[in-house]
């Protein structure tokens, strides 16, 4: 049995420095200088209706790769060099720019053109709302618990499993198409880790939780499994 797990801060989304910007609210950092840049707490964040959605987002994804492409595509159109330019909203930053996108639009274009679909899972859920609690409270930003627990323990705690467990984890994006779109372009992320888990196609249930993070706002952690039966 085997225990993948892959997390990335902001999920490749850090918002770069604007002018008379609110000290106020969790901070992350301008990718260019370093600087702390104010985030926008998500506070407003129906945190139930985003875990439902992210798995609603991965099932698109999982149904039809090649197609899922085109929001990379509609992504790469909004870049400049290293920035993401929304009419409306703040530039966002990338470590790798339009070859990070770029190289997710090939690899979904060459993609199986269906994945198995993720079960919903109870118990991974609950294992995942565990580490996410835990990450709101350390303020943490990794796969290992305050409590030095891995993701396969904490799997375990709530249920057997059996083959493969993974865990990804996105900090900052509050909508399910931000997340899974971060996650599948893995900006920063040399082994390309989120993009290898979403589309494994030996992983067949995921469990999704998201809340409030001190420093990045919010944070979705998904626990994923071959075979799952909860306690």
């Amino acid at each position: 049995m085997r225990c993948l797990r892959s997390c990335v801060i902001g999920v490749f989304w850090t918002l770069v420095a604007a002018s008379g910007a609110s000290a106020a609210g969790p901070r992350a950092h301008d990718w260019e200088t370093d600087e702390p840049v104010t985030v926008n707490p998500a506070v407003d964040v129906d945190w139930a209706r985003l875990e439902a959605d992210v798995l609603v987002e991965m099932n698109e994804l999982r149904r039809d790769p090649r197609a899922y492409a085109q929001k990379l595509v509609a992504l790469r159109h909004a870049m400049r060099g290293n920035l993401i330019v929304r009419q409306g909203q703040n530039p966002i930053a990338t470590q790798e720019g339009v070859a990070a996108v770029d190289e997710a639009i090939e690899v979904l274009a060459h993609a199986p053109r269906r994945l198995t679909r993720f079960a919903w899972s109870s118990g991974l859920a609950a294992a995942a709302r565990d580490h996410t609690r835990d990450l709101g409270t350390s303020d943490g930003m990794g796969h290992d618990g305050s409590d030095g627990s891995s993701p396969d323990q904490r799997v375990s705690r709530h249920g057997k499993w059996d083959r493969l467990v993974a865990e990804n984890i996105a900090f900052g994006p509050t909508t399910a198409e931000e997340v899974v779109v971060g996650l599948i372009v893995d900006d920063g992320v040399a082994d390309r880790g989120h993009r290898e888990i979403l589309l494994e196609p030996e992983l067949f249930f995921a469990g999704v939780a998201c809340g409030p993070h001190p420093t990045y706002a919010a944070t979705c952690v998904i626990d994923y499994a071959t075979g799952f039966k909860s306690r």
